[in-house]
């Protein structure tokens, strides 16, 4: 029978396995419709898919990123691994900032 620790800390790994995956599929994904929109000749039809896609992603991390900073105040034991699981998903938005940098200049030059 486990014990009420032994829950406690299946809880708490699986907190710390949301921001890792999260943080990995959109990277994946983000980095795919850059990399697409770098190669395709017409973009017109996937700059909205990924402006979409960044917005949707920015509200899902950041909604990921309060919520483990909450249960890291109610799990007190392993709230320094909650926090810096939940800085890991911040690392997602300087490189959609760059991305976005990229892909504008690109497209304000003509290039794509």
């Amino acid at each position: 029978m486990e014990t009420y620790e032994d829950i406690i800390e299946n809880r708490v790994d699986l907190l710390l396995a949301i921001p890792k995956w999260l943080f990995n599929v959109t990277l994946a994904f983000g980095t795919s419709l850059f990399l697409f929109a770098l190669t395709v000749i017409d973009t017109e039809f996937l700059l909205p898919i990924g402006f979409f896609f960044v917005v949707i992603a920015a509200v899902i991390n950041t909604v990921t990123f309060c919520l483990l900073i909450a249960f890291s105040f109610v799990y007190r034991y392993y709230q320094r691994s909650l926090i810096t699981g939940s800085l890991i998903l911040l690392a997602n938005f300087p490189v959609a900032y760059v991305y976005i940098v990229i892909i504008n200049i690109f497209h304000n030059s003509g290039v794509i």
